[in-house]
């Protein structure tokens, strides 16, 4: 592989990675662009979208080398986030060659593998404690904790078969709210709605929307403008999955 080709490899390696973490598409061609610039390219063009990776790398007048990275789905990981940031720092601050850059990246891209039922554990704890946050009680927070697990064993469970999100958080927040319900008529929750947001706060795409609106700040309006309408797009099935467990339920 020839020296441009290696600089291009990480250059849009990274930029990859971090888009698929979950960064905002500033930070994202920052990144990419100190990187091709300490390697010795003389231009850089970067264009980021919500699902796509576009590098254009020259090395004096002859040399040039393209790169098309599509993105075809995205998840919050701030640990992989935070160690490719790290990378980026330690390639500028600690002149690392590119072999070396490379090879750690290739560490950072497999990323640590975490226990599947541990991430159902924290959904629930997470729930319970969103709900302790605005004022449920006891029952209430054993409640969510209890629909935050099902919640995400739900997710986990149809993770194979690749459906749509639409009707993965229609569908699961219709089983949080509906077994919330339920646990009320049986006595076991005292607040509904305090139970309810517990539940589903899980769900919710906070980062998305968060990303969308700094995007959108930044300028980068084709990329905020999707990511503010996929997040929207999903709290509207999570509103409805509510609104119809809550129909059913007796409870609107």
């Amino acid at each position: 592989m020839r020296y441009l080709q290696k600089v291009l490899y990480l250059t849009a390696g990274v930029g990859e990675q971090l888009l698929r973490c979950g960064a905002e598409i500033a930070r994202v061609e920052e990144t990419m662009e100190r990187i091709a610039k300490h390697y010795g390219t003389t231009k850089q063009q970067v264009f980021i979208i919500s699902n796509g990776v576009f590098v254009n790398l020259e090395m004096g007048t002859e040399e040039r080398e393209t790169s098309l990275e599509p993105i075809m789905s995205t998840s919050v990981d701030l640990n992989k986030l935070c160690e490719l940031n790290n990378l980026s720092r330690k390639i500028e601050q600690m002149d690392l060659e590119i072999d070396a850059a490379i090879e750690e990246f290739e560490v950072i891209r497999q990323g640590r593998k975490y226990n599947k039922w541990l991430h159902v554990l924290c959904s629930g704890i997470g729930a319970a404690a969103f709900c302790y946050f605005l004022g449920g009680g006891t029952l209430d927070c054993m409640a969510a904790c209890l629909m935050g697990i099902l919640v995400w064993g739900f997710f986990l469970a149809l993770e194979p078969l690749h459906l749509s999100n639409v009707l993965l958080h229609i569908a699961a927040s219709f089983i949080a709210a509906g077994g919330c319900v339920l646990m009320m008529r049986m006595g076991m929750v005292e607040n509904l709605d305090k139970a309810i947001v517990g539940a589903i706060i899980p769900l919710l795409p906070s980062v998305a929307f968060v990303n969308g609106v700094r995007d959108l700040v930044d300028q980068n309006y084709i990329s905020g403008g999707v990511r503010m309408v996929d997040a929207i797009l999903l709290f509207t099935c999570i509103t409805t999955g509510v609104f119809l467990a809550l129909q059913l339920g007796g409870r609107v």
